[in-house]
This record gives C-alpha cells, structure tokens and sequence, in this order.
C-alpha cells in the first residue's frame, strides 16, 4: 500500500495504492494499481462524462484473473508483423507482455487514469513508452488506426456496452 507521502514534493494522492509482483507472464512483472474497489476520485468529473459511474470507477485501476489470463497467452501470441490494440486495457498487463517482447502495442482505455497508469508501471519495469489511446466506443475513435489483432479481457460485461 502506498499513502504517497514523499519529501514535499508531490501531494499525496486522493486514492491508496498497492504494488504487486504479477508472475505466470514470462519474467516477473511489477504492477502499481488501486488498493482495492472502494477508491473513487473524480473532482473534475472526468470519468462521468466518459460514462463511468462511481462504483465503476476502480474497475480500471484493479487486476483482474481473465486479464492474467490474457497476458499468458500474449506470452507465446505470434507478434512478428502484427499491430495490436488492446481494448479496454485498464493496468494494461497483456500490453505490458507484448511491449516487454517486442510487439507493436497499442493500449487503450476509456478511463481518464489508464494512461498515468500505465506510464507509471512502464517505469516501475524498466521499460520504454509505449503506444497508448484513449478510446471510448460509444462515440468514433478517429486517432485508432487499423489493427491486425484486437485483444481484450473484462470487456463485455455490462449489457449497455457499445
């Protein structure tokens, strides 16, 4: 858990965190995400223009097992020539296999934390940037380019999904 609390530098943050080492996925993985699904911060109202209430909130910032499941099998996915785009990637843990082996790696998320995630566990492993867009499908996504493999976990869960 982490209450963020450095040498006066940053504030601490609105929500507590949680640092976990994610094995079964090639070399260990470090991940930074939400403690657990009572965390909630929208002060700008952010998430609930992108639709997202505030119970579903932390959904974005938690590892779930069908997205553990997702990352081992991008572990031995055939990358070679491919463009891929993860849907919906909240921790992005199979975009963070596919970018640790060399793929070519989109991630994508609706909720306005991924990207701030998402750098962050790219430091925390060591690894360089990678590509990420914010996509919402209720409405186009005009910066998506087209892919040659669409990957996901967690994604069609709720009816009302577009």
């Amino acid at each position: 858990m982490q209450h963020h609390t450095s040498h006066g530098a940053a504030p601490p943050l609105p929500y507590q965190l949680k640092f976990e080492t994610v094995s079964g996925s090639g070399d260990d993985l470090q991940l930074r995400s939400l403690l657990d699904r009572q965390q909630f911060h929208d002060p700008l109202g952010e998430a609930e223009r992108e639709g997202i209430s505030s119970s579903a909130w932390p959904i974005f910032g938690l590892l779930w097992p069908s997205g553990r499941v997702l990352a081992h099998v991008m572990l031995t996915y055939e990358l070679e020539g491919k463009r891929i785009l993860e849907l919906g990637c909240g921790l992005a843990l199979a975009s963070l296999v596919v970018h640790r082996r060399g793929g070519n790696i989109t991630a994508s998320d609706c909720h306005p934390l991924a990207a701030d995630f998402l750098r962050e566990n790219l430091k925390l492993n060591h690894l360089p940037a990678m590509n990420y867009q914010i996509g919402n499908w209720s409405r186009a996504n005009p910066l998506l380019a087209r892919f040659d493999l669409i990957i996901g976990s967690d994604v069609l869960y709720d009816r009302d999904q577009p």
